[in-house]
């Protein structure tokens, strides 16, 4: 669609963010937008800015931080910075 302008695009996703069709993530001053919207992590390269997404658990963390604190977690999002393989 050559002729839709950009606000146009932003603008649908930040509805569909309202909506919890997607999700956004804010990596330092840019704002990302997910489809995988289910609880999980990310691996962000700090030299390409590549994001990608982790399947790793973080259940026996979860449930010690609600045991030990008495918190009651709803969600959570965690990035995890560093260096892809690709610009090692």
């Amino acid at each position: 669609m050559p002729t839709i302008s950009l606000a146009t695009v932003y603008r649908d996703l930040a509805q569909l963010a309202n909506h919890g069709e997607i999700r956004t993530i804010q990596t330092g001053e840019s704002l990302r937008y997910d489809g995988r919207i289910s609880d999980h992590q990310h691996f962000q390269c700090i030299r390409c800015h590549t994001l990608y997404d982790l399947d790793i658990s973080l259940e026996k963390f979860v449930f010690e931080l609600e045991m030990k604190n008495e918190h009651e977690v709803i969600g959570y999002e965690l990035i995890l910075n560093g260096i892809c393989n690709n610009c090692k």
